[in-house]
């Protein structure tokens, strides 16, 4: 039978223009999941494992030899998590972990990721990770600076790959939203220092460990004295919708951190604004008359009796103490004027 030559360059278009992506089949472990849904921290930590697979089986090169060999690396500035429908730790034993699709933006000064979820054959958790590039100085302790993706390595992407669309930043829109419509009811903020087993290999914070800092801050605002008037106690018993982050500065080992949380009700849901500030450089920006500003700020959203994740296996909230929190963090209520 002979194939005519049209067919044939079709077929090599669509192999031109076709999706790389990876993925990779894991065991269900109780270590995951909260009681109410899978970790988030786990979503994340799982997605970078995708994309330094997807940079091996793709473009022929690992993370470290991005920096040893091109002097290149990547630091994390944003993500998004949405949970798509409840996962329950009895429901399967395996999930599957896909890095669909990988875009070159911004005049390949960064990188964004596509990430889906699987278990049983069904999505349960979609996020997406933008990663900035930076041209490392040499030094042993992996300084690095702004920069653009080394040309050696985006000859190795698609033509599909490369995106000239600007970025749609969805945060910032959050807030402004947040801050205006939404009505604020508690505050609470405290100080925590960045240890070892927060820190990846150039001893900065691994920036999936910051979802966990921003579950320890809800749940102290949720526990503290100040919440209790408000109906919130059943908020630790639901689970998280979705989660969006930006980050626009790291924190080092031993560097201090203000952790601040704005809780609001907005359209039926309860939002929990969260900043983290690095108080060594607020320190040093003050020192030159300058203001600070934070460098992360998270949002989480929670749906009021969403009817989806009614009847979850677990409850807390009601039973949970709020002295604890309350001895140990700083909560105030809002001014009469945010109500």
């Amino acid at each position: 039978m002979m194939i005519s030559s049209t067919f044939l360059q079709r077929l090599r278009e669509v192999k031109v223009n076709a999706e790389r992506s990876v993925s990779a089949t894991y065991a269900v472990d109780p270590t995951l999941f909260t009681p109410v849904q899978f970790h988030a921290r786990a979503l994340l930590g799982y997605s970078v494992n995708g994309i330094c697979a997807w940079f091996i089986k793709h473009l022929g090169v690992s993370i470290a030899q991005q920096v040893s060999e091109h002097c290149q690396s990547m630091v994390v500035v944003g993500c998004e998590i949405d949970y798509i429908r409840p996962f329950d730790f009895f429901e399967v034993d395996e999930f599957t972990a896909i890095l669909e699709k990988v875009r070159v933006r911004q005049s390949s000064a960064l990188l964004e990721f596509f990430h889906v979820f699987t278990a049983g054959g069904h999505e349960f958790a979609r996020v997406v990770t933008r990663w900035k590039i930076v041209r490392l100085e040499g030094d042993a302790a992996l300084s690095a600076v702004s920069g653009n993706m080394s040309e050696s390595l985006l000859m190795r992407f698609k033509p599909i790959e490369l995106d000239s669309l600007p970025i749609q930043r969805i945060l910032p829109l959050k807030v402004v939203e947040i801050e205006t419509v939404g009505q604020l009811y508690v505050q609470g903020s405290y100080n925590q220092m960045l240890h070892r087993h927060q820190c990846e290999v150039a001893d900065q914070w691994a920036f999936h460990e910051l979802t966990a800092l921003a579950a320890q801050m809800r749940e102290r605002v949720v526990l503290s004295a100040s919440s209790s008037e408000y109906p919130m106690g059943e908020i630790l018993g639901r689970p998280i919708k979705q989660i969006t982050m930006e980050l626009s500065c790291p924190v080092f080992l031993f560097e201090e951190m203000l952790l601040e949380t704005n809780v609001y009700l907005l359209e039926a849901k309860w939002v929990f604004l969260h900043r983290i500030y690095n108080l060594d450089r607020a320190k040093a920006w003050r020192s030159q008359g300058a203001s600070a500003t934070p460098h992360v700020r998270c949002c989480h959203v929670y749906p009021i009796q969403p009817p989806e994740y009614r009847g979850a296996r677990h409850h807390y909230g009601d039973a949970l103490s709020t002295t604890d929190a309350a001895s140990y963090c700083r909560f105030a209520r809002p001014s009469p004027q945010h109500h």
